[in-house]
C-alpha cells in the first residue's frame, strides 16, 4: 500500500500540470438520506494557472499503516485487472493527525490496478461515529461514505475520475451538516 500511496501522491502532484473540467453537484440531506435541496451543477475549466494551492493531504500518508488489507479477488475495470482489497482498521492503531481519525472507524474496498500498482476505486464507509476534538470540534457521523474513481490517460498519467462523499456531521456542537456532493472530471490535457 505505501507504494500504490507514493503512485497516487505522484499522480496528484501531475495532475497540476493539466487543464481539465470539473462537474460538481451538492445536496443537503434530510436526517433519513433523503435529498432536502439540491444545488445547481457547477461547471468549472481548471487550468494549470487557475489552481489553487493544493489543501494539505499529508494526514493520508497514515492510510497504509492505519487500516489492514486482505485481497478477496480481481475485477476488470476500464479493461485493467484490478486486485479487490477489503480494507479494515488496523487493531491497536492510533491515528498520529486528528483528520486521520477517521481511519480507526473506516471498512471498505480498494481497487488496485495489478501492472501500474495505482488505486483505480475507492469504495468506503464510517462504521461508528468519529470524534473529532473529543467531540467538541466535530462529529463525522456513522454511514458517511466516500467513492473515487481513477482513470489511466493515454499518457500513462493517473488522475481522478469522480468522487463522492456523503456525509452527516455536527461542527462545534452546534450546526448539523448532512450533505452529499459529487464531482466528474473529464476533458484532461496539457496546455
Amino acid at each position: 500500500m505505501r507504494l500504490v500511496l507514493a503512485n497516487v501522491q505522484k499522480a496528484d502532484s501531475q495532475q497540476a500540470d493539466y487543464s481539465f473540467t470539473r462537474t460538481s453537484v451538492r445536496s443537503d440531506l434530510n436526517a433519513d438520506g433523503s435529498v432536502k435541496k439540491r444545488y445547481p451543477e457547477v461547471v468549472v475549466q481548471v487550468t494549470p494557472l487557475s489552481r489553487r494551492r493544493a489543501e494539505d493531504t499529508s494526514w493520508l500518508a497514515e492510510f497504509p499503516e492505519a487500516l489492514e488489507y486482505k485481497k478477496v479477488g480481481e475485477e476488470e475495470i476500464a479493461g485493467r485487472v484490478t486486485w479487490v482489497l477489503e480494507c479494515s482498521p488496523r487493531a491497536g492503531y492510533r491515528a498520529r493527525s486528528l483528520r486521520a481519525r477517521v481511519f480507526e472507524k473506516t471498512r471498505g474496498r480498494v481497487w488496485i490496478d495489478v501492472a501500474d500498482s495505482q488505486l483505480v476505486r475507492v469504495d468506503a464507509a464510517v462504521f461508528d461515529t468519529v470524534n473529532i476534538g473529543w467531540g467538541m470540534a466535530a462529529k463525522i457521523q456513522k454511514g458517511t461514505r466516500f467513492q473515487i474513481d481513477r482513470r489511466k490517460l493515454p499518457d500513462g498519467a493517473w488522475l481522478p475520475e469522480s468522487q463522492t462523499i456523503r456525509f452527516a456531521a455536527k461542527v462545534m456542537l452546534v450546526k448539523s451538516l448532512a450533505v452529499e456532493e459529487s464531482a466528474r472530471f473529464s476533458g484532461y490535457r496539457r496546455p
